[in-house]
């Protein structure tokens, strides 16, 4: 996989336009570099909205000092990483009592929102999140994902087609490379494999306490690395705590930490029934935290090869060829959170003969 050298289109950008149709606020949130900022920039161009940059230490400084100077107005207001202003919130919703009209803001924030004390019933009712996620393989390649919607539309004879053309090593290719642009833009492996170490440890150093207190903070790295060895697995925070040695209440807390500023997700659990599924306990799911595990491509080489008769549903169309990837929509995440478990997860499918 060569480098990444060309401005990605967002496909969550005509998504975004369309709920602020409906939504008074739109909220963009996703983990740092994730591509928020530019997708933002490239919204307010369309709709000749004014940009509110809160990364900006002087903007941030004036914004916060006096939020309800820049929120009025005819036209929409973007800010970017409100996150750090959180009470900017409160002059949004005071201008929201005065007019309600839907596309009136939106935001980008690399925290979630609920995860703001200040923030997190400031906008209730009125404020609609969007997962911003690392693009998916169609967004690399310049391939439309339409997957999702062909099998609605066209049931089960849309994964019937041609066997795979993908070897495994491409899959492996886009698995380690992941989704995130900057990382995608470097020429060597070497040259991602620093930047995910950096992106890491900054971001455990300053976002992650940010948000919270950490007294324990040599704990933080461990506990993540130990996440990422669950990767796809049920969630043993115990067993984690143990090895730690921690509390079980103190790596809820870390862990809580972790997911706000999306070095890891927490998978709900699933099931047929809805009592069922909430008495089950969730699974790791993670994307950046895989890179806690060092080189993973000897792994992910340990796939059991599929029997005979198997194909790869990915391969199915044209379009898919080549991608490597589980996604449909276009809003997807990377394919390096479709790998999390072996081979129930390398959207392997059984066809007719």
């Amino acid at each position: 996989m060569g480098p990444l050298t060309r401005l990605v289109p967002r496909r969550l950008g005509p998504v975004a336009l369309e709920r602020a149709r409906d939504e008074p606020v739109v909220l963009l949130q996703g983990p740092r570099s994730v591509g928020k900022s530019t997708l933002l920039s490239d919204l307010a161009d369309e709709v000749g909205a004014r940009v509110l940059d809160l990364d900006d230490l002087a903007t941030r400084d004036v914004v916060s000092a006096d939020p309800a100077t820049f929120v009025p107005g005819p036209e929409p207001v973007f800010i970017d990483e409100y996150q750090h202003a959180p009470v900017v919130l409160d002059a949004i919703k005071a201008e929201l009592n005065r007019d309600g009209r839907p596309g009136r803001f939106v935001l980008t924030g690399s925290a979630r929102h609920e995860s703001l004390p200040i923030a997190a019933q400031a906008l209730t009712g009125r404020l609609h999140r969007l997962p911003v996620y690392p693009l998916s393989q169609g967004e690399i390649v310049g391939i439309d994902e339409q997957l999702l919607a062909r099998i609605l539309a066209g049931g089960a004879a849309e994964l019937s087609g041609r066997s795979s053309r993908t070897e495994r090593e491409d899959y492996i290719d886009c698995v380690v490379a992941g989704g995130f642009p900057m990382p995608l833009a470097r020429k060597t492996a070497a040259g991602r494999s620093r930047w995910f170490d950096d992106y890491v440890r900054l971001t455990l150093e300053r976002d992650v306490r940010e948000l919270g207190r950490v007294e324990l903070a040599s704990a933080l790295p461990k506990l993540l690395e130990r996440m990422a060895g669950q990767t796809g697995q049920v969630l043993n925070l115990a067993k984690a705590s143990q090895q730690l040695q921690i509390s079980e209440r103190t790596a809820d807390s870390y862990l809580r930490l972790l997911e706000s500023v999306f070095l890891l997700r927490r998978l709900p659990a699933w099931s047929t029934t809805l009592t069922s599924r909430s008495a089950s306990r969730p699974k790791v799911g993670e994307a950046v935290a895989r890179r806690r595990r060092g080189p993973s491509r000897a792994p992910l080489r340990q796939v059991h090869a599929p029997p005979e008769g198997w194909r790869c549903a990915a391969d199915a169309h044209p379009w898919r060829r080549g991608m490597g990837s589980v996604s449909g929509d276009g809003l997807t995440r990377s394919p390096a959170r479709q790998w999390s478990t072996a081979a129930s997860n390398t959207g392997l499918k059984r066809h007719s003969t």
